[in-house]
Formats: structure tokens, C-alpha cells, sequence
């Protein structure tokens, strides 16, 4: 029962963390429009932009949707990380559908792209990461060196 209690407010922070920047995002499209750094590369910062917005989120609900999933699964991170892109890009469509009904903004089938490419470029180099430090943590304990996540 205590480690149940650690595990929930050991969460509760993530899950802040994931909700905030979800009302970021909202927020963000609910402005008639956004500044533009230059007119010039409007494009091109709006699509950086939908990329960062939803690779940040990609990783944070990766890391509030760890502590959920029981640690005797071996494929723990990699489960994360599957759910983590689908609530991600269905955030991305419902964000789309939100954009519709605001004055000067609309829905747009790149931006949900846009959108899903930095959910998953995110998710993929957070799983590198954590597999070359569990490969390093290994290897620093004299255990063989194993790649797959399998345990």
C-alpha cells in the first residue's frame, strides 16, 4: 500500500506537467493569430513550432505514462512510448478541430503533421537515450550489454 501512495504522488507532478502544457497548447490556438518572428519564414516557424509544441508533449506524457505501467514489464518504456504518441496525436486532431471555430485560424491537415512528426522524432530519440543509458548502466554493473529492452 506505501509504495502505491509514493507511485501516485510520485505521478501527481508528471501529470501537472503534461496538463499544463496542454493548456499551453490550447491557449496557443485559441489567439486569433501569432507573432511571427520573421514574415519571410512564416512557415517554416509555424511548422517548428507545431513540431516543438508536440514533441515537448510527446516526452512528457511519455514520462507521466512510465510510472503507470507495472514495472515487471520488460517493454515498459517502449509501451509508454506507443501510448504517449497516440494521446499526443489525438490531442493534435482535437487541437485541429479546435482552430476551426477560431476567428482567423483554421483546420489544417500539414499542421496534424507537422504535429505527428515531432510526437514521434521526440519519442525516438527519448528511447535512444534511455537505451544507451541502460546499456551504460549495464555495462558499469558488468552485465551483458543488451539493446532489445527485453529484460
Amino acid at each position: 500500500m506505501q509504495f502505491a501512495s509514493r507511485l501516485r504522488i510520485s505521478a501527481l507532478p508528471r501529470w501537472i506537467a503534461v496538463g499544463a502544457w496542454m493548456a499551453l497548447i490550447f491557449y496557443l490556438s485559441s489567439q486569433p493569430s501569432l507573432p511571427w518572428l520573421m514574415d519571410r519564414f512564416r512557415a517554416l516557424q509555424s511548422l517548428a513550432g507545431h513540431m516543438i509544441e508536440y514533441a515537448v508533449l510527446a516526452v512528457l506524457l511519455r514520462w507521466a505514462l512510465v510510472w503507470n505501467i507495472p514495472s515487471g514489464d520488460g517493454a515498459r518504456t517502449s509501451h509508454a512510448s506507443r501510448l504517449a504518441f497516440v494521446v499526443a496525436v489525438g490531442y493534435a486532431i482535437t487541437d485541429e478541430f479546435h482552430q476551426h471555430f477560431v476567428p482567423g485560424r483554421y483546420m489544417d491537415p500539414l499542421d496534424l503533421l507537422a504535429d505527428a512528426t515531432g510526437a514521434v522524432a521526440a519519442l525516438g530519440i527519448a528511447s535512444l537515450v534511455v537505451s544507451r543509458r541502460a546499456a551504460a548502466s549495464r555495462e558499469n554493473k558488468g552485465l551483458p550489454i543488451d539493446l532489445t529492452g527485453q529484460p
